[in-house]
């Protein structure tokens, strides 16, 4: 693996390691890298630890953290991204914080957005504090905004102002509620159970 660092211009690799690299544009094709930092970061077949660019474009490669302005991401993965806009189609992504995600054919632990697009995906848990996500054809743990638009989709648990179209629920408010007490007793009863154990 070679080591580069404080490079200006365009580093171009294709079937190699490097380590820390600093440059204007990044491209790298079946090979890996550290640390990168630029304005341009185009990955195929390859990877990354970090990234942090103002536009970064991965396809069938994958990233452990992703920071920039524009990200795309097409059938590769990124364990945590942090973007104004970020597009993924058919890629698995951890956690997410964007402004703006739009999700096609992919699977996400969590987004934090403030307009959050999922079409054909899964996603374990959507929050929108400010936004209205549109939801459609996907499956959702839980969703927690203000307002949502959603069509076709599963949702487990909505905590919600407003929703407006077709769904369906897993749990409502009253299930839940009585899913959350049963989970309560069931909890201290194993806590008090622990605790006669360890005496």
């Amino acid at each position: 693996m070679t080591e580069q660092q404080d490079l200006t211009g365009e580093v171009s690799l294709e079937n190699k390691g490097i380590g820390d690299v600093s440059a204007n544009t990044v491209s790298i094709k079946s090979g890996n890298a550290k640390d990168i930092n630029a304005t341009t970061v185009d990955i195929t077949l390859g990877g990354a630890d970090r990234v942090e660019a103002e536009s970064i474009v991965v396809r069938q490669g994958g990233a452990q953290s992703l920071q920039g302005g524009d990200v795309t991401i097409r059938q590769g993965g990124a364990v945590k991204i942090a973007a104004e806009t970020l597009n993924a189609t058919q890629s698995a992504l951890g956690v997410i914080q964007a402004d703006q995600t739009t999700a096609t054919s992919s699977q996400i632990g969590a987004v934090w957005a403030n307009q959050a697009h999922l079409d054909q995906s899964a996603a374990s848990v959507v929050i929108s504090p400010a936004g209205v996500p549109h939801i459609d054809q996907s499956a959702v743990g839980i969703l927690a905004v203000s307002k949502a638009e959603i069509r076709n989709s599963i949702v487990g648990l909505v905590v919600a102002g407003k929703v407006e179209g077709e769904f369906q629920a897993l749990f409502g408010p009253q299930a839940a509620l009585a899913f959350g007490a049963a989970f309560g007793a069931a909890l201290a009863l194993v806590l008090r159970i622990t605790r006669r154990t360890r005496k």
